[in-house]
C-alpha cells in the first residue's frame, strides 16, 4: 500500500512524484512498454536537456528534420476565449529559433514543468504544433488526420480538465482530508442486526 498524499497542492513534490510513479507502473504493462521504433508527430516543442534545462527557453522542432531521442508528452486543454500564442506561417521560423516560456499561458508553462519532471524532452500542444492560419487549413487538415497516432504514442497525456481556458493552469489546492481512506459500515448477512455490521476501510493500493 502506498503512502497517502498529505500535501495541499497538486504541484507539491509528493504529488509530482506520485504521478511519475503512476507512469512508471504503467510502463510495466506489455502493451505500454513496446520495443517498436519511436513515432513522433510532425512538430514538437523541444524542452531542452532534461538534466540541465533552460527553464526560460524552448523551441519548436520538425521531427523529420531532427534526430529526436526520447519521449514526448501531450497536452489536452480547453482554448476558451483567451488569446494566446499560436503557430502560424508568419512566426514559424521564429518559434523554431526560440520561444520564451514566460510569455506562454499558465497551462502551457505548467505542462512544461510536468513533462520535465516525468523525464520527457518533448511536448505536443495543438496550438503550437499545428499551423493555425485562418485562411489556410491545409496543415490542420493533414495533422488532424494523425491525431490518433499523436495520442497513441504519447508517453503521457496531461489533461487540464479543471481549467476553462489556458490561463487557469493545471495545479490546484485541495484538502488532504479528501484523499484519506474512507471507512464504511456494511452488513454482509441476510438477517441484519446492529452487531453484524463490519467496518471496512476503502483505500487505493499502488501495485
Amino acid at each position: 500500500m502506498g503512502r497517502p498524499v498529505m500535501s495541499e497542492s497538486t504541484f507539491s513534490e509528493q504529488s509530482l512524484n506520485l504521478a511519475k510513479r503512476w507512469v512508471s507502473n504503467c510502463l510495466v504493462h506489455p502493451l505500454c512498454n513496446t520495443t517498436v521504433m519511436q513515432w513522433y508527430p510532425t512538430r514538437l516543442l523541444d524542452l531542452g536537456n532534461i538534466q540541465e534545462p533552460n527553464t526560460d527557453q524552448i523551441r519548436l522542432v520538425h521531427s523529420e528534420h531532427c534526430m529526436l531521442v526520447g519521449n514526448y508528452t501531450t497536452l489536452s486543454h480547453r482554448w476558451g476565449g483567451q488569446a494566446h500564442l499560436r503557430l502560424t506561417r508568419h512566426n514559424l521560423a521564429a518559434l523554431c529559433q526560440s520561444i520564451d516560456v514566460r510569455i506562454l499561458p499558465r497551462t502551457f508553462r505548467e505542462a512544461i514543468q510536468i513533462s520535465r519532471h516525468l523525464g520527457a524532452r518533448y511536448l505536443w500542444i495543438d496550438s503550437l504544433c499545428i499551423l493555425q492560419d485562418p485562411d489556410d487549413k491545409s496543415d490542420w487538415l493533414q495533422e488532424s488526420s494523425r491525431m490518433e497516432q499523436v495520442y497513441q504514442h504519447s508517453y503521457c497525456n496531461i489533461s487540464a480538465s479543471d481549467a476553462l481556458d489556458s490561463t487557469q493552469g493545471l495545479f490546484r489546492s485541495r484538502s488532504p482530508a479528501i484523499l484519506q481512506p474512507a471507512i464504511v459500515s456494511l452488513n454482509p448477512k441476510v438477517r441484519r442486526s446492529a452487531s453484524s455490521y463490519i467496518s471496512y476501510t476503502l483505500e487505493v493500493y499502488e501495485m
